[in-house]
């Protein structure tokens, strides 16, 4: 969900969008011995301490200007999917029977049977209220979904941009990030994290009938 840049009133949905005027910092990343980092500063002081990856810093206020709808903001989608936050209000998303509640682009091809799993840069939401209102707001959600609970939701990797190991330049872009599991440790340290992934399994999908409220028009 980052290829829209329509504008949204607040009231209408997406904590983790971003809005007008947020952008990444324009400091220089470096390469350095153990990985890459932004210039001025020692990467081990930079890293997040939760999953030892560079994340990119955003700049711009997360209090003013237009949300855009579809676009993740870095900075709030990490928090709630390393917090399990309600991607429509920022809430705790509490689990119920069956785990935790997930509205997610459809995947072309998919399967939910016991050993199946889908990856996901989408946090989950916390009620069907939250649910509904991403139906009606997101475009991508609207192009085609899947509502799901997963028992299971482990964080696996990251999408960002990479650099070469021997020039330090990017060799992926923000309009196209590449994916990089925690376990690729060629790359993970020559990677600047934009978004967290999670893989969800052991997954039921759940009917709208099911959670009273009908399809996005």
């Amino acid at each position: 969900m980052t290829t829209s840049t329509t504008p949204v009133s607040d009231q209408v949905v997406g904590h983790v969008f971003t809005r007008t005027g947020r952008r990444p910092d324009s400091t220089p990343i470096v390469l350095g011995p153990d990985g890459v980092h932004y210039a001025a500063g020692e990467r081990r002081t930079q890293i997040d301490p939760r999953y030892g990856v560079l994340r990119v810093r955003m700049t711009g206020s997360l209090e003013r200007g237009e949300r855009l709808l579809g676009t993740f903001d870095p900075e709030l989608q990490w928090t709630a999917m390393a917090e399990l936050q309600c991607a429509n209000c920022g809430r705790p998303a509490e689990p119920a029977d069956g785990g935790n509640l997930w509205v997610i682009p459809r995947p072309r091809i998919y399967s939910l049977s016991e050993t199946a799993h889908l990856d996901t840069t989408t946090p989950p939401v916390c009620s069907p209220a939250c649910l509904r209102q991403c139906l009606y707001g997101c475009p991508v959600l609207r192009d085609g979904q899947i509502i799901l609970r997963a028992q299971s939701a482990v964080p696996i990797g990251i999408l960002g941009v990479v650099y070469d190991s021997i020039t330090g330049r990017p060799v992926s872009t923000e309009q196209h990030l590449d994916h990089v599991a925690f376990t690729d440790d060629d790359r993970l340290d020559l990677t600047v994290a934009h978004f967290l992934t999670r893989r969800l399994r052991h997954m039921t999908e759940v009917p709208l009938t099911c959670l009273d409220i009908l399809s996005a028009p």
